[in-house]
Protein backbone atom coordinates (compact mmCIF):
# COMPACT_ATOMS: atom_id res chain seq x y z
CA UNK A 1 0.00 0.00 0.00
CA UNK A 2 2.42 2.49 1.06
CA UNK A 3 6.29 3.08 -0.51
CA UNK A 4 5.81 0.85 -3.64
CA UNK A 5 5.08 0.11 -7.07
CA UNK A 6 1.22 -1.19 -7.04
CA UNK A 7 0.65 -4.49 -7.98
CA UNK A 8 -2.66 -4.58 -9.40
CA UNK A 9 -2.87 -3.16 -13.15
CA UNK A 10 -6.41 -2.49 -14.11
CA UNK A 11 -7.67 -5.03 -17.02
CA UNK A 12 -8.71 -8.01 -17.38
CA UNK A 13 -6.48 -10.83 -14.77
CA UNK A 14 -8.27 -13.89 -14.63
CA UNK A 15 -8.91 -15.21 -10.65
CA UNK A 16 -7.64 -18.89 -11.16
CA UNK A 17 -9.17 -21.64 -9.30
CA UNK A 18 -11.40 -19.34 -6.98
CA UNK A 19 -15.17 -20.90 -6.52
CA UNK A 20 -17.42 -17.96 -7.05
CA UNK A 21 -20.20 -19.61 -4.97
CA UNK A 22 -18.13 -20.24 -1.76
CA UNK A 23 -17.07 -16.13 -2.21
CA UNK A 24 -20.38 -14.94 -2.69
CA UNK A 25 -21.14 -14.96 1.17
CA UNK A 26 -17.76 -13.04 2.22
CA UNK A 27 -18.65 -10.90 -0.26
CA UNK A 28 -21.63 -10.14 0.62
CA UNK A 29 -20.23 -9.41 4.25
CA UNK A 30 -17.66 -7.27 3.32
CA UNK A 31 -19.11 -4.82 1.06
CA UNK A 32 -21.79 -4.39 3.61
CA UNK A 33 -19.32 -3.59 6.21
CA UNK A 34 -17.73 -1.18 3.36
CA UNK A 35 -21.21 1.16 3.61
CA UNK A 36 -21.40 0.87 7.08
CA UNK A 37 -17.40 1.94 7.79
CA UNK A 38 -18.42 5.11 4.92
CA UNK A 39 -21.24 6.27 6.53
CA UNK A 40 -19.07 5.59 10.19
CA UNK A 41 -16.16 7.96 8.81
CA UNK A 42 -17.75 10.35 6.65
CA UNK A 43 -15.89 8.86 3.62
CA UNK A 44 -17.53 9.45 0.35
CA UNK A 45 -19.60 6.66 -0.54
CA UNK A 46 -18.22 3.92 -3.03
CA UNK A 47 -14.36 5.38 -2.14
CA UNK A 48 -13.74 2.22 0.14
CA UNK A 49 -14.70 -0.14 -2.48
CA UNK A 50 -12.81 1.66 -5.45
CA UNK A 51 -9.90 1.63 -3.32
CA UNK A 52 -10.22 -1.86 -2.40
CA UNK A 53 -10.26 -3.12 -6.34
CA UNK A 54 -6.99 -1.67 -7.15
CA UNK A 55 -5.43 -2.65 -4.16
CA UNK A 56 -6.62 -6.24 -4.01
CA UNK A 57 -9.18 -6.59 -7.19
CA UNK A 58 -8.98 -9.38 -9.70
CA UNK A 59 -10.93 -9.77 -12.98
CA UNK A 60 -14.15 -12.31 -12.34
CA UNK A 61 -14.25 -14.23 -15.59
CA UNK A 62 -17.46 -16.00 -14.74
CA UNK A 63 -19.10 -12.49 -13.73
CA UNK A 64 -17.27 -10.70 -16.14
CA UNK A 65 -16.13 -8.04 -13.24
CA UNK A 66 -13.12 -6.64 -11.17
CA UNK A 67 -14.11 -8.16 -7.09
CA UNK A 68 -12.10 -7.28 -4.18
CA UNK A 69 -10.80 -10.22 -2.56
CA UNK A 70 -9.62 -10.50 0.98
CA UNK A 71 -6.65 -13.21 0.75
CA UNK A 72 -4.20 -10.93 -0.88
CA UNK A 73 -0.81 -10.19 0.20
CA UNK A 74 2.05 -8.27 -1.87
CA UNK A 75 5.58 -8.89 -1.01
CA UNK A 76 9.08 -8.74 -2.55
CA UNK A 77 6.57 -6.85 -5.62
CA UNK A 78 4.46 -9.79 -6.52
CA UNK A 79 0.91 -10.15 -5.84
CA UNK A 80 -0.55 -13.68 -4.34
CA UNK A 81 -4.17 -14.75 -4.40
CA UNK A 82 -5.52 -17.40 -1.93
CA UNK A 83 -8.19 -19.26 -1.38
CA UNK A 84 -8.96 -19.13 1.81
CA UNK A 85 -7.71 -16.71 4.69
CA UNK A 86 -5.66 -19.70 6.18
CA UNK A 87 -3.54 -20.16 3.21
CA UNK A 88 -3.07 -16.37 3.57
CA UNK A 89 -1.73 -16.22 7.32
CA UNK A 90 0.10 -19.29 6.25
CA UNK A 91 1.63 -17.14 3.32
CA UNK A 92 2.59 -14.40 5.52
CA UNK A 93 4.21 -16.37 8.33
CA UNK A 94 6.64 -18.49 5.82
CA UNK A 95 7.68 -14.62 4.52
CA UNK A 96 8.82 -13.58 7.86
CA UNK A 97 9.94 -16.61 9.26
CA UNK A 98 12.48 -15.58 6.19
CA UNK A 99 12.77 -12.50 7.57
CA UNK A 100 10.64 -10.30 5.00
CA UNK A 101 8.28 -7.95 6.56
CA UNK A 102 7.72 -5.39 3.78
CA UNK A 103 4.16 -7.21 3.51
CA UNK A 104 0.69 -5.49 2.15
CA UNK A 105 -2.42 -7.46 3.15
CA UNK A 106 -6.24 -8.17 2.71
CA UNK A 107 -8.68 -6.33 0.95
CA UNK A 108 -6.72 -2.77 1.18
CA UNK A 109 -3.66 -4.40 1.46
CA UNK A 110 -2.33 -2.92 4.43
CA UNK A 111 1.57 -2.37 4.70
CA UNK A 112 2.92 -4.57 8.24
CA UNK A 113 6.06 -2.60 8.03
CA UNK A 114 4.72 0.57 7.99
CA UNK A 115 1.24 -0.33 10.10
CA UNK A 116 3.42 -2.59 13.17
CA UNK A 117 0.22 -1.60 15.43
CA UNK A 118 -2.80 -2.01 12.91
CA UNK A 119 -3.62 -5.93 13.77
CA UNK A 120 -3.33 -7.88 16.94
CA UNK A 121 -2.61 -11.18 14.97
CA UNK A 122 -2.49 -12.09 11.49
CA UNK A 123 -5.79 -13.65 11.56
CA UNK A 124 -7.06 -10.43 12.86
CA UNK A 125 -5.05 -8.82 9.82
CA UNK A 126 -7.28 -11.28 7.40
CA UNK A 127 -10.54 -10.57 9.06
CA UNK A 128 -12.48 -8.29 6.17
CA UNK A 129 -13.84 -6.18 8.58
CA UNK A 130 -11.02 -5.78 10.38
CA UNK A 131 -9.22 -5.05 7.69
CA UNK A 132 -11.84 -2.11 5.98
CA UNK A 133 -11.90 -0.45 9.16
CA UNK A 134 -8.14 0.22 10.04
CA UNK A 135 -7.77 1.33 6.29
CA UNK A 136 -10.83 3.44 6.72
CA UNK A 137 -9.70 5.02 9.52
CA UNK A 138 -5.83 5.42 8.22
CA UNK A 139 -7.61 6.97 5.03
CA UNK A 140 -9.81 9.37 7.54
CA UNK A 141 -6.33 10.52 9.11
CA UNK A 142 -4.94 10.77 5.67
CA UNK A 143 -7.69 13.32 4.66
CA UNK A 144 -7.06 15.36 7.91
CA UNK A 145 -3.65 15.83 7.35
CA UNK A 146 -3.59 16.51 3.59
CA UNK A 147 -7.31 18.73 3.63
CA UNK A 148 -8.35 16.43 1.00
CA UNK A 149 -9.72 13.07 -0.41
CA UNK A 150 -8.02 13.59 -3.57
CA UNK A 151 -4.47 13.93 -1.21
CA UNK A 152 -5.48 11.50 1.11
CA UNK A 153 -6.16 8.81 -1.60
CA UNK A 154 -3.12 9.41 -3.46
CA UNK A 155 -1.22 9.24 0.19
CA UNK A 156 -2.51 5.92 0.99
CA UNK A 157 -0.63 4.66 -1.72
CA UNK A 158 2.72 6.49 -1.19
CA UNK A 159 4.36 9.95 -0.29
CA UNK A 160 5.87 9.94 -3.34
CA UNK A 161 4.23 11.82 -6.24
CA UNK A 162 5.48 9.56 -9.13
CA UNK A 163 3.97 6.86 -7.28
CA UNK A 164 0.30 8.21 -5.73
CA UNK A 165 -0.68 10.30 -8.89
CA UNK A 166 -1.10 7.54 -11.18
CA UNK A 167 -2.34 5.50 -8.03
CA UNK A 168 -4.97 8.57 -7.39
CA UNK A 169 -5.88 7.99 -11.35
CA UNK A 170 -6.70 4.35 -11.18
CA UNK A 171 -8.98 4.82 -8.05
CA UNK A 172 -10.41 7.44 -10.03
CA UNK A 173 -11.25 5.85 -12.95
CA UNK A 174 -12.56 2.66 -10.37
CA UNK A 175 -14.79 5.05 -8.76
CA UNK A 176 -16.50 6.18 -11.98
CA UNK A 177 -16.69 2.71 -13.06
CA UNK A 178 -18.39 2.11 -9.27
CA UNK A 179 -20.88 4.83 -10.05
CA UNK A 180 -21.66 4.01 -13.72
CA UNK A 181 -23.32 0.49 -11.71
CA UNK A 182 -24.82 2.33 -8.96
CA UNK A 183 -26.63 4.97 -11.15
CA UNK A 184 -29.38 6.25 -9.33
CA UNK A 185 -28.19 5.33 -5.67
CA UNK A 186 -25.48 7.60 -5.59
CA UNK A 187 -25.18 11.37 -4.45
CA UNK A 188 -23.46 13.57 -6.75
CA UNK A 189 -21.95 15.67 -3.68
CA UNK A 190 -20.86 11.70 -3.13
CA UNK A 191 -19.13 10.99 -6.16
CA UNK A 192 -15.61 11.45 -6.66
CA UNK A 193 -14.83 15.25 -7.47
CA UNK A 194 -11.63 15.61 -4.74
CA UNK A 195 -13.31 18.40 -3.47
CA UNK A 196 -14.54 18.65 0.25
CA UNK A 197 -16.85 21.53 0.17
Amino acid sequence: MLHKAIFYVIGFILVAGINAHSYQPVRDSFAKHMTTTEQKHRIPKGLLSAISKVESGRYHKRHRKIISWPWVIHAEGEGQFFRTKQEAVAAVRALKAKGIKNIDVGLMQVNLLHHPQAFSSLDQAFDPQKNIEYAARFLTDLKKKHASWSNAIAHYHSALPQHHIPYRDKVDRMWREEKKKSAGNWVERDYFRFTDD
